[in-house]
């Protein structure tokens, strides 16, 4: 949090740079050497932006113009050059002679108030070339409570030779042997900027308190700035160490219970309209066309549901109906079998007085052979028409179920010769031949006969 604080900071320090180097005339007053212009310009930009300390450095490494603005917002000139055109960030720059070169950044201190201040230098273009340096800078004074505030930490920051330069671990204004006492040896701080991790330092007790600290690199960009520790009371870390401990635990546990009731309630809500789906169909299938699944739900198995309930309602409709239907043709059929079992017996009583009389007419035809032929035809008739008759009769007794099947074997060849006399008049009339021939040869049959054919 605090490497990127700086960070922040210094993206603070670049916007507000370009905004004085870009300033219309500004570029003009440095190359002139008109510190007037330049100081008219620079005034009202440093306190309009919040620029701690403001520097402006012309090409050949002269202060142009040097401003401090005060923590009360007012804007002090410093005078007296301070070499600011001989620090290595501005040198640089200047070095290169190029108006676009990067940033530069920095930790020094300004000999005008003689604190430490974390600086940053871009170059001033002016008709592409540069013109000089703009210099910002704000002081550890005030950087250093803000990095405390948003890492919740104090800070100590070290200078190239392990020299505590400025901290926040105590309020005020920090004495010289305080800020020793948080030195480091050369050594140390050389090991810190020479690695990307963050190295452990140790515990130690400050104002009977103790206290846990680690060091790191100030890096911006690809500078190595200093070196920089951060600090937390000791009983802080193991406190917060077991309240993470604990929340982390909470969490988790809240959190498995949450999947669990969550899962459980997705389950509940697929599995128990499924459930109702599979025990109506059961039932339907069963017969009972009135169940229904009675799920209400506005998803796919809702919907499944409701054209399911559909088409049980439809398929009930359709069964009420063709049992209607059937109702109405079995009374239909019953009508059809007691009238021709009724008209069956009542035909069979005049056809065996016609029977009788026809076989009585034959009888008494011996000298006759006209009358003969007529009584013989009318026997015939009456026959076939007995045959008709009792075919009326087993289809009664088919209807019933009360036709009783006698079969016997029989030869085909007598079989078909009386069925073929019933036929002789007609194929007469036709001038046809009707042959019976080689039946003898053929199986014996088992079959129910008519009277006529036995």
């Amino acid at each position: 949090m605090v490497s990127d604080d700086i960070v922040r900071q210094e993206i603070q320090h670049v916007d507000a740079a370009r905004i004085v180097a870009h300033t219309r005339g500004l570029a003009e007053a440095i190359t002139s050497g008109d510190t007037t212009s330049a100081l008219t310009l620079a005034s009202p930009l440093a306190s309009g932006l919040g620029i701690e300390n403001l520097i402006l450095v012309d090409k050949q490494g002269r202060e142009i113009t040097h401003l401090i603005l005060t923590p009360e917002g007012q804007v002090l000139e410093v005078e007296e050059a301070i070499g600011a055109g001989n620090a290595p960030i501005v040198r640089k720059i200047l070095d290169s002679d190029d108006p676009e070169s990067l940033p530069q950044r920095g930790i020094g201190i300004n000999p005008a108030d003689g604190r430490f201040y974390y600086l940053t230098a871009i170059p001033v273009p002016l008709e592409k070339k540069l013109a000089g340096v703009v210099i910002v800078g704000t002081s550890l004074d005030t950087l250093l409570p803000f990095l405390k505030s948003t890492s919740s930490a104090d800070v100590i920051v070290y200078a190239e030779n392990g020299e505590a330069i400025a901290t926040s671990l105590r309020a005020g204004v920090v004495s010289p042997d305080i800020l020793a006492s948080y030195s480091i040896t050369e050594a140390e701080f050389q090991q810190i900027t020479n690695s990307s991790n963050l190295i452990s330092g140790e515990n130690f007790v400050a104002d009977g308190r103790w206290y846990s600290l680690a060091r790191g690199v100030l890096l911006v960009g690809n500078d190595r700035l200093g070196a920089f520790a951060v600090i937390l009371p000791l009983n802080f870390v193991v406190q917060a160490g077991a309240v993470s401990r604990n929340t982390y635990l909470a969490i988790f546990t809240t959190g498995m219970l949450a999947v669990i009731l969550i899962g459980y309630l997705i389950t509940r809500r697929i599995v128990v309209p499924l459930s109702k789906l599979v025990i109506a169909s059961k039932a339907i299938a069963r017969g009972d066309l009135n169940r229904r699944t009675e799920v209400k739900s506005n998803d796919e198995i809702g919907e499944l549901a409701t054209t399911f309930d559909h088409m049980t309602h439809n398929l009930q409709q359709r069964t009420m109906e063709l049992e209607k239907t059937n109702r109405a043709l079995e009374r239909i059929d019953n009508t059809k079998s007691r009238f021709i079992h009724i008209s069956a017996h009542e035909l069979r009583t005049p056809l065996t007085l016609v029977q009788g009389y026809a076989q009585i007419m034959e009888h008494k035809a011996n000298a006759d052979p006209e009358l003969a032929t007529l009584a013989s035809g009318i026997l015939q008739g009456t026959d076939r028409m007995t045959e008709v008759i009792n075919n009326m009769l087993d289809v009664s007794r088919i209807d019933n179920k009360s036709l009783i099947v006698n079969p016997k074997n029989i030869k085909i060849k007598p079989l078909v010769t009386k069925a073929k006399k019933s036929f002789d008049t007609a194929i007469a009339e036709r001038n046809l031949t009707f042959k019976v021939i080689e039946l003898e040869k053929l199986p014996w049959l088992s079959a129910n006969l008519s009277p006529m054919l036995n």
